[in-house]
């Protein structure tokens, strides 16, 4: 007991340190090598013992050094291991939802419809869990503009993962979502995400995406769904607004329906790309009044999807507005 508080004293030495990592581990290291020398490599007889107290290191019950441990442990690893812990939860949540809406999505395989409408069902359910695993508090603001009487196409700024569980569990029920293809690798809800009737595009082929578009447009209008999109066609690396695609426009001309913005405040401190550590943070979501996109066919591309592009650089925090070189409304 007695070697392990020595050597947990070390290391919080350097925890607490506020120098340079190199610098502190050699200090460190040298004003208690002695203790942790004896300590190691001597058996803890009388002259050993009095060794800590004399360095200023009273000997700890051993209660004392179990409550130690337990706070060293926590400081160097609960933020992993807590992290670790959420991330298994939420592959748990998802493995289940698969196997009990997977079975019901395969009874439902003669009508895209309904299990479009199915996997909606899921979304809200599955979408505010991982959310709520997430540690991440979210405010909806405008919620009144998420009508499911009302189809429209919702679109949001993405920056981070927690995205589309946010995306699909404030979405209507009826809503067609639309997804890169290569969202069938995402463990369980890919799967899902397949199976239930929403689209796939490949955005590395735009006449294959184009014509999946037009393909979507009438099975909207003839069955009274909304759709939802990121018309940035990318996830945001540092959080900021990036230019819109055409993808949008085209959809909006072809059905006739309004758009309707969700501004995601914040999401890009959650979870950053490319990382698999979750950080609790407050999201705030604005759901902005609807956009009339029957002139838009007038307007073109550029002037209309410039309108778009406004109302979200009016709605986020500076530090999710484009930078001057980057803010342009079109890709």
């Amino acid at each position: 007991m007695e070697k392990i508080y020595l050597i947990s004293k070390v290391f919080t030495n350097l925890l607490h340190e506020n120098r340079p990592c190199t610098e502190t581990i050699k200090s460190t290291i040298g004003r208690n090598f002695t203790v942790v020398r004896e300590m190691l490599f001597t058996e803890p007889d009388r002259r050993v013992r009095r060794l800590p107290r004399k360095n200023g290191l009273p000997m700890p019950s051993r209660a004392a050094t179990f409550r130690y441990l337990l706070t060293l442990l926590q400081v160097f690893n609960a933020k992993n291991i807590f992290n670790h812990m959420k991330i298994g939860a939420g592959l748990l949540l998802l493995a289940t939802s698969f196997v009990v809406f997977g079975i019901l999505l395969i009874l439902l395989l003669p009508s895209r419809v309904l299990r479009i409408k199915l996997c909606n069902y899921y979304g809200k359910t599955v979408g505010r869990a991982i959310v709520w695993l997430a540690r991440c508090p979210v405010t909806v603001e405008g919620k009144e503009h998420l009508d499911r009487h009302r189809p429209a196409i919702y679109i949001s700024n993405h920056t981070s993962m927690i995205d589309i569980f946010i995306a699909i569990w404030l979405s209507p029920v009826g809503t067609v979502g639309i997804a890169k293809k290569e969202v069938i690798y995402y463990p369980f809800f890919g799967q899902l995400y397949m199976i239930s009737g929403h689209l796939r595009i490949d955005r590395g082929n735009s006449p294959k995406a184009i014509r999946s578009l037009q393909s979507l447009a009438g099975t909207v209008r003839a069955n009274k769904l909304s759709i939802f999109l990121w018309p940035e066609g990318t996830r945001s690396r540092n959080g900021r607004l990036q230019p819109l695609k055409k993808g949008l426009y085209h959809l909006a001309v072809q059905t006739g329906l309004p758009v309707v913005p969700m501004v995601v405040l914040g999401a890009h401190k959650s979870w950053e790309k490319h990382s698999m550590h979750i950080h609790g943070v407050p999201i705030l979501v604005k759901v902005l009044p609807p956009i009339d996109t029957s002139d838009w066919e007038e307007l073109g591309p550029e002037k209309a999807l410039a309108q778009v592009h406004g109302q979200f650089k009016e709605t986020l925090p500076q530090e999710q507005k484009p930078l001057p070189a980057e803010d342009h409304p079109l890709r």
